[in-house]
């Protein structure tokens, strides 16, 4: 296991509490500010520069008026070959938040010269399992149809997601590795496309058994109840062999060797993370399997810490990453072109 790696016997006392209690508000409060300022920067065009990146926004991937995405992508024109590509899933516990809310998140990938599709999706509870991530699923399909628009090579293909984005994202990872039953699954499957790399961020991998979060003497109380209800809302019946992929990672711990080499994954979480034990565990999983991993603990960081990118974590975090993906995804072009801007301190 990669270190900045902490561990405590003893339950957190107050002023800890209190301080990650204040940390999950402000995340919480950032994205609805996030929000409010990504809304105030519409225009009527379809089209929009935003600083230096271009973003294409509302297009429409399915039918219902959820179903929809944002492109972000340079203001220079694709090279002949296309640029590297990436889908981002937002996260909000399953019943909150939108691609709006966290519109840093692609921005910062379309500044190092890749073109972001980033999703919203149903929330729950009036929509739960599996309609979220059939919904990514769906917003998959259509970004291999429609990236070459956009100068982007799906040969070139990563996803990444935060908090519940990331359980998607490693849902959509195993269906595209694993012949599996569901249709929704079978028809990803079908298209032929593996993500060449897989950022979960902090994520929330395993949705049934929420108790056992309230088992652990490190998560507060208050953590505990707001992911019980989460899980609840995104499967509120006992689970079943139907809806195991609610739970990514109870599916990668079984061991099962996939009909396709599943992508590499980056794993990154705070050591003060409620959420830290699925990274863990995620990590621990995919090297049984043998899969390409690299796990990144941060530090004293609580949940969705990146968000706050002018912190010194998150900003090594974002440095990680990028690493991470143009080793694994972007073309030496792109790797070069990014290190000739962080040189000019852009």
């Amino acid at each position: 296991m990669n270190a900045d790696h902490t561990t405590s016997s003893t339950r957190p006392g107050l002023l800890p509490t209190l301080n990650r209690a204040v940390n999950a508000f402000g995340v919480h409060s950032l994205f609805h500010a996030m929000d409010a300022f990504g809304k105030m920067s519409l225009r009527d065009d379809e089209a929009e520069d935003v600083s230096d990146v271009r973003v294409v926004r509302d297009l429409a991937y399915g039918e219902h008026a959820a179903q929809r995405l944002d492109v972000w992508m340079p203001t220079e024109a694709a090279p002949a070959e296309g640029r590297p590509c990436a889908m981002f899933v937002h996260g909000g516990g399953f019943t909150t938040m939108s691609r709006r809310t966290h519109w840093a998140f692609a921005r910062v990938l379309a500044r190092r010269g890749w073109v972001v599709f980033s999703i919203d999706y149903r929330l729950a509870p009036e929509h739960a399992f599996p309609t979220p991530v059939q919904d990514a699923a769906l917003a998959m399909e259509w970004v291999v149809a429609n990236a070459a628009r956009y100068g982007a090579d799906t040969s070139r293909f990563a996803l990444y997601g935060e908090s519940a984005g990331a359980n998607l994202c490693v849902s959509l990872a195993i269906a595209c590795s694993y012949k599996r039953e569901e249709s929704w699954a079978r028809r990803l499957y079908d298209v032929g496309v593996v993500p060449k790399a897989v950022l979960p961020m902090c994520g929330l991998l395993q949705v049934s058994d929420p108790e056992r979060y309230a088992r652990m003497a490190s998560v507060p109380k208050l953590h505990a109840k707001v992911l019980a209800d989460a899980c609840a809302a995104y499967l509120p019946e006992a689970p079943t062999m139907a809806t195991e992929l609610a739970d990514p990672l109870l599916v990668l711990e079984r061991g099962e060797q996939p009909e396709r080499p599943l992508p590499s994954f980056f794993a990154a979480v705070g050591t003060k993370d409620v959420l830290r034990d699925d990274t863990q565990r995620l990590e621990h999983a995919l090297r049984r399997l043998k899969v390409d991993v690299r796990s990144r603990y941060y530090r004293g960081e609580g949940h969705s810490f990146m968000a706050f990118m002018w912190k010194e974590q998150a900003q090594r975090f974002w440095r990680d990453a990028l690493t991470f993906l143009d080793a694994h995804v972007a073309p030496a072009e792109v790797v070069q072109t990014a290190q000739r801007r962080d040189r000019m301190g852009a």
